[in-house]
């Protein structure tokens, strides 16, 4: 089994299915009694039942927010389950499932850094041009924010250049990551995925960026060839809806999480 398969099997197993029968006619939240992680505070249940993740570990919720967001995705669904619609959900359960697997935990620290190589924001229009002057004063910025959060001194390269890190910057990169619990880390992850983006991740979570200008920043070399050849109608704008709604589902996930 891959380590994306591993990592995301409780989020794209259940956005794969077309369509789920609604099954449950009331959804409440509970404190959890005598949970197996003191994180684990809130129960959703679906006619006073416990949901169960792909591993079969009780689906629960480290704070009030999270537990009532998740539910309030299960109260939103009509005759059919849209998984598309319960982005909070699949990720809660992903991490449940990371609570009780420190393997879990492990991979996706060094996907996140394997990951960090190929950060878009780390690499430059070889040629002066309107691109390479719109990538120094919108990337570099962020740039310069990461090496302060990270302590390192990364440059950033050219587009023909690979990112290898050091030894010693992915140690500095895994140091970094070690102070998220499992539930932002997953955040972190579903963020950088999204954005192909690691470091615009990291901004996001603490912060330094909002999420719409996130996914600008993400797009910027898309959108300047946008400007010169055009877009295709329908494809581009349903893709970056889509993106938009996953990159605000992981900063939600942060945020109520704690």
């Amino acid at each position: 089994m891959s380590l994306g398969t591993i990592i995301k099997r409780g989020i794209s197993t259940f956005q794969t299915l077309q369509q789920i029968k609604k099954f449950y006619k009331n959804v409440s939240l509970e404190k959890f009694e005598n949970p197996p992680f003191k994180e684990h505070k809130y129960v959703i249940k679906l006619d006073g039942k416990q949901v169960k993740t792909p591993n079969k570990h009780i689906l629960a919720t480290p704070t009030e927010p999270l537990g009532l967001a998740v539910a309030a995705e299960f109260l939103t669904q009509k005759e059919f389950l849209k998984p598309a619609t319960m982005p909070l959900f699949s990720l809660a359960r992903t991490a449940i499932d990371m609570d009780h697997d420190k393997n879990l935990r492990e991979h996706l620290e060094l996907a996140l850094v394997n990951f960090f190589e190929t950060d878009t924001i780390w690499y430059r229009e070889p040629e002066e041009g309107v691109l390479l002057k719109l990538q120094k004063e919108n990337l570099d910025p962020i740039v310069k924010y990461i090496n302060e959060q990270l302590g390192t001194n990364m440059e950033t390269k050219s587009a023909f250049d690979s990112n290898k890190l050091t030894d010693k910057q992915k140690e500095q990169l895994l140091q970094y990551f070690r102070q998220y619990n499992n539930w932002k880390l997953l955040s972190l992850e579903y963020a950088a995925s999204t954005l192909k983006s690691t470091s615009l991740a990291i901004a996001l979570m603490n912060g330094r960026v909002g999420i719409e200008e996130a996914l600008d920043l993400s797009r910027l070399e898309e959108n300047y060839q946008q400007t010169i050849y055009g877009i295709v109608e329908g494809d581009h704008d349903v893709d970056e809806n889509t993106s938009l709604m996953m990159v605000a589902a992981s900063k939600n996930f942060y945020t109520l999480s704690h």
